[in-house]
């Protein structure tokens, strides 16, 4: 699997969001916090703004990785079908570029 840096976006509520290419589209993420990692993945078409609250608390006591599924938000929108498998594949590349093993997550839906 093919991982590059790319360029960021600016997020309307401020700030910027980095991006990294992951099975050929670009996923766009947040790491924020310290500790152990916890990823936060939201639904099949919700953003991680969905996590606002929940980020908030948890990046007190771990490090907190959010980010867009393929679809939604910053990250590429590629033509469908969009599936369980290339989600996963999505996430597992991310945690991959970030150089994460072991990791604790909380799914939205």
């Amino acid at each position: 699997m093919l991982l590059l840096p790319v360029y960021s976006v600016f997020l309307p509520l401020g700030g910027v969001m980095p991006k990294t290419r992951v099975d050929g589209i670009n996923i766009s993420y947040k790491v924020e916090g310290r500790g152990e990692s916890l990823v936060l993945i939201m639904g099949f078409s919700g953003t991680r703004m969905g996590w606002i609250f929940q980020r908030l608390a948890f990046r007190k006591y771990f490090q907190v990785i959010t980010f867009d599924n393929r679809g939604v938000g910053g990250s590429d929108k590629p033509t469908g079908p969009y599936t369980m498998r290339s989600m996963a594949d999505d996430t597992i590349g991310l945690m991959d570029y970030l150089g994460k093993e072991v990791l604790d997550f909380l799914r939205g839906s």
